[in-house]
């Protein structure tokens, strides 16, 4: 499985050019079936070489255009080691590809931009949020997913409490003691950090500090986000760091167990157990915005309003079925939708587009199931006004 982010999601749809090709393909995790990922990945390259052909481009071009999918062709190993689905995109100058825990339908579109919705579930309600595991002696950052969790190396910051003391007065917090040793008449030296103070309250205040300036470098690191951020450690440990953080989206559901004592695997099925219901107060206040505020304008499920708004940054909460489209387009000047019964060549999904908009302006977009639609609509936004 590979790691994908909003970062990712939000890098590809900056990606512009008047062929670019997204490829979504179930694929097959493991077993004699997995010989039947390449045959499929090799029949979605003949329907956009079709496709393509189409559009009047010359062999030589699309050979040229689809060129580095060579690499992935051949590769038994590759192809062994698949999720549930794998999502690919290519221009003439990029070429990506994720194996996602997600069961894709099958799909080829080629348009002057990639298309991103079917990846939203891992970004969207599904919840992308920032782990923090403690412990005196090491501390980790992770980003995480419903699906996907990944280790941030941290830079500037102390890992430990020893390695954080460092940062302090030495002759403050290192003493020198001499007692009677043994063998040869020899004195043994012994040297005592007053940050290791024996004392319960002289280790609280020691950790105190170690987790200040841990805080530091992480308020640091998220200043810019607005995901939420998950503790794991010993049931002491949590309240102390809380009493540090000023990280202002630190959730006080934790992970109480020494992160050492956990495999990652486990470490991120307890961190979504302990978060999923931040994610879904969240949604649930998003429904109930959309019914007290659809009478007054700051809410609507009319796509010729909802399009406009997204593309304006207005949206700030939007729901979206899963696995529909409507096809038409908009036009930036004029600020007009057209939607179409059926697709055109040059036509975009607008559910697509609205959803793209709304996370590039920090909005949140809600995938579900058509009948959990609000008011069983095709589409549905709360505007920020």
């Amino acid at each position: 499985m590979d790691f994908f982010n909003m970062k990712k999601f939000l890098e590809l749809s900056e990606i512009n050019h008047d062929h670019c090709i997204s490829m979504y393909i179930p694929t097959i995790r493991k077993g004699e079936n997995t010989k039947q990922n390449a045959i499929r990945f090799k029949n979605a390259l003949n329907k956009a070489k079709n496709e393509l052909e189409q559009r009047d481009l010359r062999e030589r071009e699309i050979s040229a255009l689809l060129k580095p999918t060579d690499e992935l062709i051949n590769n038994s190993v590759f192809w062994s080691y698949q999720s549930d689905g794998l999502a690919v995109f290519i221009t003439p100058d990029d070429f990506f590809y994720y194996r996602l825990p997600v069961e894709f339908e099958e799909m080829i579109f080629i348009n002057d931009r990639f298309y991103l919705k079917p990846l939203i579930s891992m970004l969207g309600s599904d919840g992308r949020y920032f782990l923090l595991a403690l412990s005196q002696k090491e501390v980790k950052l992770y980003e995480g997913t419903q699906y996907t969790i990944k280790e941030i190396k941290l830079k500037n910051i102390p890992l430990s409490i020893e390695e954080a003391l460092k940062y302090d007065d030495p002759e403050k917090h290192l003493q020198y003691h001499t007692g009677t040793g043994t063998g040869k008449g020899r004195r043994s030296a012994m040297f005592h950090g007053q940050g290791t103070g024996t004392d319960a309250a002289g280790q609280k205040k020691n950790i105190l500090r170690f987790f200040q300036i841990v805080n530091k470098g992480i308020q640091e690191y998220l200043r810019d986000e607005t995901s939420p951020l998950i503790l794991a450690g010993v049931d002491f440990l949590i309240p102390i760091y809380m009493e540090a953080n000023s990280y202002a989206h630190l959730i006080d559901s934790a992970v109480q167990s020494h992160p050492g004592d956990l495999s990652t695997e486990e470490l991120h099925h307890r961190a979504w157990k302990a978060i999923s219901p931040y994610f879904q107060r969240d949604r649930e206040k998003a429904w109930t915005k959309f019914q007290e505020n659809k009478q007054n304008d700051l809410a609507s499920d009319d796509i010729n309003k909802i399009i406009p708004a997204a593309y304006s940054g207005r949206v700030q909460y939007l729901f979206i079925p899963l696995r529909h489209q409507k096809w038409g387009s908009f036009d930036p000047e004029s600020m007009s939708v057209e939607v179409h019964e059926n697709r055109s060549q040059n036509d975009a999904d607008l559910i697509d587009f609205a959803a793209m908009h709304t996370l590039r302006q920090k909005g949140a977009v809600y995938p579900v199931k058509p009948e959990e639609m609000p008011d069983k609509s095709e589409i549905a936004a709360v505007f920020r006004y």
